[in-house]
């Protein structure tokens, strides 16, 4: 009887272990400066930080710029493809999911000043700021994006972003993206709509 039930418990703990969800990722701001959007299939991130303003070269001295996007699977290592377009060079980077909000992120793209070693130990972050409502992040490839209060043509804002933009997608519709983009002159946050194809393919493969 005794044999019976210990066997009935080793089942029982399998299945437990057998039927525990995966960790998700989850979308949101990590830390200060890393932007994590997830959709059902997907994951886009970006890493974006600037120091020290200078006004004789119109531009910040210290800036570390990355992009990334991979597919989200249910591993608890999640590998994407890491890059900037003013560097057309790709690398891989690794999230892992270290459980209650928590991740890492490793690369040995070089994004500019090192406020992080990405490359030799990896970085964690702890989620700070919960976002539920983005569809993706994207990048702006023109050179003068027209911004637009509806996604129609004839309502042509005065405002425009530039080519290297990073803006977050809230919506899209046919042929049109809604965004939002915060200056990092300002921290000023807009939001309108721009035409889909302003932005670059989402995998930096496809660039």
């Amino acid at each position: 009887m005794k044999k019976s039930f210990l066997f009935l418990l080793l089942i029982l703990s399998g299945l437990c272990g057998y039927c525990q969800k995966p960790m998700k990722i989850s979308s949101g701001l990590y830390g200060n400066y890393l932007n994590i959007i997830c959709s059902d299939e997907h994951v886009y991130g970006q890493f974006e930080y600037y120091e020290k303003w200078n006004s004789d070269i119109n531009n910040f001295e210290n800036v570390c710029i990355l992009y990334f996007y991979g597919d989200r699977g249910n591993k608890d290592t999640i590998i994407v493809n890491v890059a900037y377009p003013t560097k057309r060079e790709v690398a891989l980077g690794k999230i892992v999911l270290l459980g209650n909000d928590s991740i890492s992120f490793s690369t040995p793209y070089i994004c500019g000043y090192g406020i992080e070693d990405f490359e030799h130990k990896g970085v964690k972050y702890k989620l700070n700021k919960n976002d539920n409502k983005s569809v993706r992040l994207g990048i702006i490839k023109e050179k003068k994006c027209k911004l637009y209060n509806e996604p129609t043509s004839n309502s042509l804002s005065r405002a425009y972003l530039i080519e290297n933009d990073f803006v977050t997608i809230i919506k899209e519709v046919i042929d049109w993206c809604q965004i939002q983009y915060t200056s990092p002159f300002n921290t000023k946050t807009i939001t309108k709509w721009i035409k889909s194809n302003s932005l670059y393919n989402a995998d930096p493969l496809h660039w």
